[in-house]
């Protein structure tokens, strides 16, 4: 799976970090919490991250860090920016929380297609895992994901908007979703060192699958602690159910006739010559820049993305032309450090001298 970066131009409204008439402006963020928002929106992925880099998006002023729908994941802000996306002004929704738009075009275009629309937030579970494991700044699984001990943590619990809609709505739909990102947190941090001997019992395209091999795998060898890989092979990804990694072939070898006594096929990886490791989520620059677009009558103000308009129009010096408010001695003596560094490195004088 593959992270799409294709940022919102530097400048804009919406990108507060690196436009001059932001308070955010020359800040760095360091994100604590994942926030989950739904759009309320017929558009895929694409469509939406379109909308995302548009001046219709920019006058709101809306914008996010992810975009995803079962298909794509875009990334339209850098990890160490904010947005505005939580409806809670300067508070830590939006500046201490990294945003994703969760695709719901699903149900929005058929009330009935459940199914597209888990596959949507089966690969939000997939995206949030990765960032758990490689983001620096965020709370532990599953702090991240709340926004203190026993609030589950959502675009709801920043400004109070029924978001997400449709996951809020399901019996426990929530809390499935934060255990489906802790099942994938071993998956998708699974390391390419490789193991001598690895015996696996399954394999599959589907997760859900393998994760029931794995409870039977489980229940059969309840004294070893079998678990879920995802590899890559020839380009396909498959999620593989790992007995046991053991140094010795003897010992591989026994415990294979072992599983199959209990009626698995199982199979021993040796020497990982069978397998092409590729990390389950890749970051990645997009080939061609998705070009603005903002079709009318899609993504109603009033819905998801969330912003407090009175805030907004009270504080009209967040938009200023060429306001630079946090120009402070801290920057500034940054600004000076970083002058004389490179006044150093031309005259060739080392640090220490």
């Amino acid at each position: 799976m593959n992270i799409i970066k294709d940022f919102i131009p530097k400048g804009m409204r919406h990108r507060p970090m690196t436009n001059p008439r932001s308070s955010l402006y020359k800040k760095t963020a360091c994100h604590k919490w994942l926030t989950y928002h739904e759009p309320w929106s017929k558009a895929d992925a694409r469509a939406l991250h379109a909308y995302l880099k548009s001046t219709r998006a920019a006058s709101r002023p809306a914008s996010w860090h992810l975009t995803i729908d079962e298909d794509n994941v875009f990334q339209g802000l850098p990890w160490d920016e904010s947005g505005w996306h939580a409806g809670d002004n300067l508070g830590p929704g939006n500046t201490q929380s990294i945003g994703k738009e969760v695709c719901d075009h699903a149900l929005r275009n058929d009330p009935n297609d459940w199914d597209l629309f888990w596959k949507a937030v089966d690969k939000a579970a997939k995206v949030d895992a990765y960032l758990i494991i490689n983001k620096e700044g965020l709370l532990p699984y599953p702090d991240c994901l709340h926004l203190m001990p026993d609030i589950q943590k959502q675009h709801f619990h920043w400004s109070g908007k029924n978001c997400p809609y449709y996951l809020r709505g399901l019996p426990d739909g929530w809390s499935k979703y934060i255990e489906l990102v802790g099942e994938y947190i071993p998956v998708i941090g699974e390391s390419p060192q490789k193991k001598q001997y690895r015996v696996i019992v399954a394999s599959n395209k589907d997760y859900l699958e393998s994760k029931a091999e794995l409870k039977k795998a489980r229940q059969m060898f309840p004294t070893i602690s079998p678990y879920i890989v995802l590899n890559v092979v020839n380009d396909e990804e498959y999620y593989r159910v790992v007995l046991e990694d053991l140094d010795r072939y003897d010992h591989a070898r026994v415990l294979v006739e072992s599983a199959k006594d209990k009626k698995f096929s199982p199979w021993i990886v040796d020497k990982w010559e069978d397998l092409e490791f590729d990390a389950p989520v890749k970051e990645i620059e997009i080939d061609e820049p998705i070009e603005p677009d903002a079709p009318e009558g899609d993504l109603d103000p009033d819905k998801d993305p969330d912003l407090d308009r009175d805030w907004v129009d009270e504080n009209p010096e967040e938009f200023e032309d060429g306001k630079d408010p946090y120009e402070d001695a801290e920057s500034l003596l940054r600004t000076i450090i970083d002058m004389l560094s490179k006044l150093f490195k031309f005259l060739g004088i080392k640090e220490g001298d």
